[in-house]
């Protein structure tokens, strides 16, 4: 009796997911929130409802936080090694609003080389995910390609949320695919107001474990059966 190739790659995926569920590399995630005055108070409370309720539903993993603000400016609020497993809830309900203008890519450059560093708590063989929120275009275009560029050199996986009716537009939509890894149709998102963030939470937990692998074990685990495939899979002599 010998293995059929579709037989060889299935327990290879089986294996390869048992030895990644038992390393666990896990993920480093840093929210990057838009704080800039045209978000409005009222709404700087739901996005950061949002950013825990995402957070909560990504806990289960072997996951690490962060929590960045940024405006003109950029603030990290609590990195990777300021996390608390427990209480973490307090460290973003403290975060207040800073107001002022929009610069995202250089929010992107501070994110990268000060939080996705060793120094801040970040993992050395994590997965590094950064999710930017933002309700309007940058101030700060122009800086975009060196940006996500250096991002790519880090291997840091990029979501874009735009929200709001301003990304109808086309020159909008663009930015956020600047932002954004590749491609498009998994890393961008757009949402008609704050109060919808929510509706996104399970798609967002769903790519995000796949990076991790958890997801894929999931895929694996039901393909394998110790019955059945050995008579689907198997060639006899």
């Amino acid at each position: 009796m010998k293995w059929s190739a579709i037989h060889l790659l299935t327990f290879i995926g089986l294996t390869s997911c048992v030895t990644s569920e038992l390393t666990g590399q896990g993920l480093d995630i840093a929210f990057l929130m838009d704080g800039s005055g045209s978000v409005g108070a009222d709404n700087f409370i739901v996005m950061k409802t949002f950013v825990k309720n995402l957070t909560a539903s990504l806990l289960e993993f072997n996951t690490s936080f962060a929590f960045v603000q940024y405006s003109s400016g950029t603030t990290i609020h609590v990195n990777f090694h300021q996390f608390q497993r427990t209480g973490w809830e307090n460290q973003v309900d403290s975060i207040s609003q800073i107001g002022s203008n929009t610069y995202t890519a250089g929010a992107i450059q501070t994110v990268v080389n000060d939080l996705f560093d060793s120094s801040a708590g970040a993992r050395p063989n994590a997965h590094r995910i950064l999710i930017v929120l933002t309700d309007g275009q940058s101030s700060d275009t122009s800086t975009y390609p060196s940006a996500t560029a250096l991002a790519d050199r880090k291997n840091i996986t990029r979501y874009a949320i735009g929200i709001g009716n301003v990304f109808d537009s086309q020159s909008a939509t663009d930015e956020l695919r600047s932002i954004a890894s590749s491609p498009e149709s998994d890393y961008v998102f757009k949402v008609d107001s704050f109060e919808a963030l929510d509706k996104i939470i399970s798609s967002l937990v769903k790519r995000i474990t796949v990076i991790e692998g958890e997801v894929g074990c999931e895929h694996w685990s039901h393909a394998w059966s110790p019955l059945t495939l050995p008579l689907i899979h198997q060639t006899d002599k």
